[in-house]
């Protein structure tokens, strides 16, 4: 019993002293408004360094690896068409932002930099603190990134045996990021891959980038009238019409 005292009175003596390490700077820091300032300037500093490194390790758990080390300096040569095209998807951008729900649909031929550009849009916005945050505290926006493909195995694999997933879980799942782009719809047409779509539309209430190859008609046809109806109420068409391919 005797040694229990005796740590219990160490950790009281060494949270005093830090108690009144702390109270010591403050007291300097009131004293000198400068040294305040300076403090306070090195804290968001560290602050920045610490979530950029964060976001950084974040971006690579999301995205393909191709993207890892892409230009962060968007390549905006080329044709009209394609001056147009990242316009378009630039000021869609703006509005994610600005913390508006979004829906931007990104449609036609491959190679043009649909994929590329959303990702970009992924690195840009987790590394972005957000505008509203509450009582100054650091908030920074989420994003996350899934094909199709991967939609539909998940979703195939919710209706087998002993499945640790369901679809609610993972419609559930998709919900969270304030970002969230969804890749390749369409290259390989499942019911699976449209049911997934559906739920998507039909939960989020935060900005979707969906990208596909189909033209406006094939993407609607596949993905259905309901899906399209349960957008979110401000959508912006990207297409890729006149753009020549980065592959050529």
């Amino acid at each position: 019993m005797s040694d229990l005292n005796t740590q219990i009175r160490s950790i009281g003596c060494a949270i005093d002293t830090e108690i009144a390490r702390l109270q010591k700077i403050r007291d300097d820091l009131l004293a000198d408004p400068e040294a305040a300032s300076e403090w306070d300037n090195r804290a968001r500093e560290v602050e920045r360094e610490y979530y950029a490194v964060l976001a950084e390790s974040t971006y690579k758990k999301i995205v393909p690896p191709k993207f890892y080390d892409m230009p962060r300096e968007l390549n905006t040569a080329g044709s009209e068409a394609r001056a147009r095209f990242y316009r378009d998807a630039l000021n869609a951008f703006e509005l994610v932002k600005a913390g508006k729900p979004v829906s931007i649909l990104m449609l036609g031929e491959s190679g043009i930099g649909k994929s590329y550009l959303a990702c970009w849009m992924i690195h840009e916005l987790i590394h972005t603190r957000k505008r509203d945050s509450a009582y100054d505290l650091p908030s920074y926006w989420s994003g996350d990134y899934v094909t199709g493909s991967t939609l539909s195995a998940r979703y195939k694999n919710a209706e087998s045996f002993g499945s640790h997933e369901t679809r609610d879980r993972i419609s559930y799942e998709l919900t969270l990021a304030d970002l969230l782009v969804v890749d390749e719809i369409g290259r390989k047409k499942t019911q699976w891959e449209q049911d997934a779509i559906f739920d998507i539309a039909d939960s989020r209430q935060k900005s979707t980038v969906y990208i596909s190859n189909l033209s406006l008609e094939d993407f609607a046809n596949y993905v259905g009238a309901a899906v399209l109806d349960r957008l979110n109420p401000t959508k912006c068409l990207i297409t890729t019409v006149g753009c020549e391919s980065w592959r050529v």
